[in-house]
């Protein structure tokens, strides 16, 4: 299977996965109970800074995880995935009590990060799982392939594979997350635990792999250089680097909530391409490419309109000059403390 190809089989693959955990409607249409009220969206940008900000701690306190790693950029957006779709299940009377009441936002956000890091990792194990078992049985066909006696080489790599996926990540419980964050007493373990039965009891809880918008770049990501082609595009390692970056930011946004992650997707891949366009492309041509390769045959007038909105706000993010980072994150413009508060979502 030539790469072209392979890519595709890897977008269809996603995007049946996004339409099944999905409403149909979700592309277009915000949930007011998620993009309105006068609090929501500067509570939420300094929740999406605390998130990167413990992330990025407990990645620091663990620099020598071997295998699966939940401590990155991944579980923040799965975490704040699964804090929109609960909000936007649940009635609009208990939804607004979250707008309102601050207390109890906080628990939400803290259990939904407790849940987002376990369930990234989750993920992520499954995937090295996945991958050490089609080493191994592309090592065996190999052996059998050549007629040659491969049993030590075989032995060698299932041993070396086997141990690089040991999971040594330490992923917080409840009282790891509290006492790291040195939450207020009226957030307590017992808090937690019973909103964690009830987020994972309600239809708001993935059953399967979360998909998000980081799934979509990285298939779209070469180590080589970006290209815009007939057949496809893809984005260099420095393209690949800015969309992460949009990516991130545009988590602190409340109104990006209600769009499909292949739609916002297709926004982010476009803003940079159109950025750095030296294909001798016009705008329209490269906009058709991308459509055709981030969604498919799921290109109509609506989609094409939240794409267009999509990168009006996307624009004015990658304006912005980009914070430097060494870390295996990108801690977006937001996140200007890391003080040891549960959130700073006060007013400073």
């Amino acid at each position: 299977m030539s790469v072209v190809k392979a890519k595709q089989a890897m977008i269809a693959q996603l995007l049946e996965r996004e339409h099944h955990v999905m409403s149909p409607a979700s592309f277009a249409n915000m949930d007011s109970s998620v993009s309105s009220g006068p609090n929501t969206d500067p509570w939420r940008e300094k929740v999406i800074g605390w998130y990167f900000s413990v992330v990025s701690a407990l990645d620091r306190q663990q620099p020598n995880i071997v295998g699966a790693n939940p401590f990155n950029r991944t579980s923040v957006h799965v975490t704040t995935a699964l804090l929109d779709k609960y909000l936007q299940s649940l009635p609009s009377e208990r939804s607004r009590r979250y707008r309102r009441d601050r207390s109890a936002y906080q628990l939400l956000a803290t259990t939904c990060l407790l849940l987002g890091m376990r369930l990234a990792h989750h993920d992520m194990a499954k995937e090295s799982r996945q991958e050490d078992e089609e080493r191994v049985v592309l090592g065996e066909m190999k052996r059998t392939k050549t007629h040659r006696d491969g049993m030590d080489q075989v032995d060698a790599t299932s041993g070396s594979t086997n141990r690089g996926t040991i999971t040594t990540a330490d992923v917080p419980n409840a009282s790891t997350i509290l006492r790291i964050s040195a939450a207020p007493k009226a957030i307590t373990e017992d808090n937690i635990l019973a909103l964690v039965r009830e987020i994972t009891g309600s239809r708001a809880f993935p059953r399967c792999k979360s998909i998000t918008v980081l799934d979509f770049l990285r298939t779209f990501s070469s180590s080589s250089t970006h290209a815009c082609e007939e057949d496809g595009c893809s984005l260099g390692p420095v393209e690949a680097q800015e969309a992460y970056r949009l990516a991130d930011s545009s988590l602190a946004d409340s109104s990006f909530a209600g769009y499909r992650p292949s739609v916002v997707a297709c926004a982010i891949i476009l803003v940079v391409l159109l950025r750095s366009n030296t294909f001798g492309l016009d705008v329209s041509s490269l906009r058709q490419i991308v459509y055709r390769s981030v969604l498919g045959s799921q290109i109509d007038a609506e989609i094409q309109a939240a794409v267009r909105q999509l990168e009006v706000k996307l624009l004015r993010s990658a304006l912005r000059p980009a914070a430097a980072s060494t870390s295996r994150i990108i801690v977006p413009r937001a996140v200007v403390s890391t003080a040891a508060h549960v959130i700073p979502v006060e007013t400073e």
